[in-house]
């Protein structure tokens, strides 16, 4: 599975050009290309918290055709874990990206970012810098 962050997705939207050039590149790939419930959070916080609610059907558009993978009780333990590992050394990347970070543990799944500064502090957490 192929996870995809919302840096990659709020540039893919303002259609810059290398998000635009790696998106059409992971679609030719057979893996599954999805995002977490948290990145389509992000995306539609900013769609509404900068009063664009027009854009709100793209977005809703461009999800019906990408699954947004739930946070449930397995993902939650993840979470926790790559937590407990993290806070052992003294560190923390956000709640947020740590629940990212334990949905795409679950599946083991590839987390497509530029955001390396965070999820590289997460073991065993497959990352693609886009």
């Amino acid at each position: 599975m192929i996870f995809l962050d919302s840096d990659l997705l709020v540039d893919f939207f303002r259609a810059k050009s290398d998000a635009v050039r790696t998106m059409q590149k992971l679609q030719d790939q057979t893996e599954e290309i999805v995002t977490t419930i948290f990145n389509y959070q992000e995306l539609l916080f900013g769609v509404i918290y900068q009063n664009k609610l027009q854009n709100i059907g793209q977005l809703n558009d461009f999800f019906s055709r990408i699954k947004i993978v739930d946070y449930g009780k397995i993902e939650m333990i993840q979470t926790i874990k790559a937590q407990l590992k993290l806070r052992a050394n003294g560190i923390s990347i956000g709640d947020i990206d740590e629940m990212i970070a334990g949905i795409c543990l679950t599946y083991n799944g590839t987390l497509v970012t530029r955001n390396i500064k965070h999820f590289e502090k997460i073991p065993h957490l497959k990352i693609k810098v886009w």
